[in-house]
């Protein structure tokens, strides 16, 4: 993961402090009538029951984002191992046709790191390959009856569909944003929890611990839609592991 971004960390907390403190003056500016203490008793009351709803609400999501990365990341983990034990068992046949398969592998790989990783950056999947269709599986059996070395190709085979599950996870991650329905929730949720505030009489302490609200918001907020969107924004997961296969397998095997 990318090193924490501090600066756009920064705009997602100040603006929505700014933004709130700025409309707690506004009100008393405009409104200057002190409400009676019955008031600001159900003020009150009523900013900490939406406020505690609308922290509920966000750890939540967070908690579901922040956990699909993490299983995302090892997803891409799997696929670079399944590649590489698929390159690796190849060599054991020592023939003409899993040399080529060996090649398309390494095609595959190198079409994800100069391809389909800026691709799903941009938030535009890409088909990797046609690596993956039946082709490939009956070249793997082929191999095998050439060769007599069955159980082999069984752990080939399995690679095959390790890969092919991995890189299917990848692309759903592209296609499932959060939905819009979460982000009405929590904007309707700020929204109030800082309506509720306002009544409290003006100052710059008090306003300041509406700004803190509403910073926190903002930066759970930035959190959410980073991991909700693991190959752009604020935390991108890298291709690391296609890298070192790359360097260490069929690189260095030459």
């Amino acid at each position: 993961m990318a090193a924490l971004p501090i600066f756009e960390s920064a705009i997602w907390v100040f603006v929505p402090a700014l933004i709130a403190m700025a409309a707690h003056w506004a009100i008393h500016v405009f409104f200057p009538t002190e409400p009676s203490e019955d008031t600001l008793d159900a003020a009150r009351w009523g900013s900490v029951r939406i406020g505690a709803v609308q922290a509920l609400i966000l750890a939540l999501a967070f908690s579901s984002v922040r956990s699909e990365y993490k299983e995302l990341q090892e997803s891409i983990d799997n696929e670079a191992l399944a590649i590489e034990q698929l390159y690796r068992g190849l060599q054991g046949f020592d023939t003409d046709e899993a040399e080529a398969i060996q090649r398309e592998v390494e095609r595959y790989t190198r079409l994800v790191l100069d391809e389909v990783w800026p691709s799903m950056a941009a938030g535009q999947p890409l088909e990797d390959t046609d690596f993956m269709d039946d082709t490939m599986y009956r070249r793997i059996i082929g191999l095998a009856d050439s060769t007599d070395k069955t159980s082999s190709a069984s752990a080939l085979l399995n690679d095959i569909n390790d890969i092919e599950n991995e890189r299917g996870q990848r692309s759903f991650d592209i296609a499932a944003p959060i939905s819009p329905m979460f982000w009405m929730i929590a904007l309707v949720g700020l929204v109030l929890t800082c309506l509720s505030f306002f009544p409290t009489p003006h100052g710059l302490l008090r306003s300041s611990f509406l700004g803190m609200f509403a910073g926190l918001n903002g930066l759970v907020f930035f959190a959410i839609i980073g991991f909700s969107h693991p190959f752009s924004t604020a935390f991108p997961i890298q291709p690391t592991p296609f890298v070192q296969v790359l360097e260490r397998t069929f690189e260095a095997g030459r």
